[in-house]
């Protein structure tokens, strides 16, 4: 086995000396005293250095992915913030576009309704107006209006029947009246047939 080297420290420095008849230095001691420290760290100290070491370089360098994580999605809000800002601007800005507001809505919706009913209104009342002219004109323009209907009996005539309608009439005109109110083609009648003469 080789022999071990052993290693004075700076006590032992200092104590010999003076027995060999030699004067110690100071940079004689802080040598002994730099190599006894370095011979004195053991490896497990060493290796417990190095994983903090480590492990400080690491949270370092996940420290600075989070800055910079988190700087880029500030930046990204940012500018996502600013585009919809200018959209709304420009929309804002749009020429001839008109926003309106709740009450506006449902004040332009009261006005439509009334313009509705207004239209039906008005629609429904000139209906109802040309049916009731309808039905007034053509009861007083109906030609059977003052008249009245009678069964012509056996044995009589169109002449008869004329004295006995208008008996102080015209009654060539009362004839002709019932000739033209029936239709008739001429003057003579039957038995059973239906006539309209004026009422008496």
């Amino acid at each position: 086995m080789a022999a071990r080297a052993v290693m004075a420290t700076p006590a032992e420095v200092a104590t010999q000396a003076p027995a060999s008849g030699q004067s110690v230095t100071a940079s004689q001691i802080q040598g002994a005293t730099q190599t006894q420290g370095a011979t004195e760290i053991p490896a497990a100290s060493r290796a417990r250095i190095t994983g903090h070491a480590h492990a400080a370089s690491q949270a370092r360098v996940a420290q600075q992915v989070r800055v910079t994580r988190q700087a880029r999605v500030t930046r990204q809000a940012r500018m996502t913030r600013h585009t919809r800002m200018t959209t709304q601007a420009r929309v804002a800005q749009r020429p001839g576009s008109v926003r309106l507001t709740r009450r506006g809505r449902r004040v332009l919706a009261g006005l439509v309704i009334g313009v509705i009913i207004v239209a039906v209104t008005v629609l429904w009342m000139s209906a109802a107006g040309s049916v009731q002219a309808s039905s007034h004109g053509s009861t007083q323009g109906s030609p059977y209006r003052g008249m009245t209907q009678v069964v012509v009996r056996p044995g009589q005539t169109l002449w008869s029947i004329a004295t006995a309608a208008e008996p102080s009439g015209n009654l060539w005109s009362v004839v002709q009246q019932i000739i033209n109110v029936n239709a008739l083609s001429s003057a003579n009648v039957q038995a059973g047939q239906l006539l309209w003469v004026p009422r008496s």
